[in-house]
C-alpha cells in the first residue's frame, strides 16, 4: 500500500496530497463524528482512497495525534474559549485577509 501517494507532510502536518487539508481532520470526521466514508468524500471532495489513506495515517500515528489534540484542548480551555469560538476567529481572519 502506498499511503505516500495520497498523503504529504507540509510544515510537519500530514495533508491530503495536492490540497490544504489535514489528514487528521479527514480521519476524525469518519472515526469521531461517525460519518461514513462516502459522507467524508462528499464533504471534502475526496476520493475513497484519499479518505482511507487519512484513516490509515491516523491509526499509524494515533497516540501522537491524540496527545496533540488533548494539548490543544487544554490550551483552548486555558484561554477561556471554545473550539467553535476559536474556529470563528480563524474564519474571520481568513475573510478579512481575502
Amino acid at each position: 500500500m502506498q499511503i505516500i501517494k495520497h498523503i504529504e507532510i507540509i510544515d510537519g502536518q500530514a495533508r491530503i496530497r495536492g490540497r490544504n487539508l489535514e489528514a487528521k481532520m479527514v480521519a476524525r470526521m469518519h472515526l469521531w463524528e461517525k460519518k461514513s466514508v462516502e459522507e467524508v468524500m462528499e464533504h471534502y471532495g475526496l476520493s475513497a482512497a484519499e479518505v482511507h489513506a487519512a484513516i490509515v495515517f491516523y491509526y499509524d500515528n494515533r497516540e501522537a495525534l491524540d496527545a496533540e489534540y488533548e494539548q490543544n484542548m487544554r490550551l483552548l480551555k486555558e484561554m477561556g474559549t471554545s473550539t467553535q469560538e476559536f474556529r470563528a476567529k480563524i474564519e474571520a481572519r481568513k475573510n478579512s485577509s481575502a
